[in-house]
């Protein structure tokens, strides 16, 4: 039960974070699928937040973009950190 309440309000503040944040972020799971975005992210790339749930980041970045960070992405994903 404790357990379910930390996640729970875990979750409502990455809701905020993604309504109100004012950093561009957004969060990829392992599939590299977009979860949720920021307000700042989504305007950066000229979508609606409500476009990124479940869509591929290289779908959004581009091709050419993506060969150029998603090693790092991958990297990250796997727990690498620095």
């Amino acid at each position: 039960v404790r357990a379910q309440a930390a996640e729970a309000a875990v979750g409502r503040q990455l809701a905020l974070l993604a309504e109100h944040g004012a950093a561009a972020a957004a969060y990829i799971d392992a599939d590299h699928r977009y979860r949720w975005v920021t307000q700042a992210y989504a305007q950066r790339h000229d979508l609606p937040q409500s476009a990124f749930p479940g869509r591929r980041v290289e779908d959004v970045a581009g091709a050419a973009a993506y060969a150029v960070f998603g090693p790092y992405a991958q990297r990250a994903l796997a727990g690498e950190s620095g």
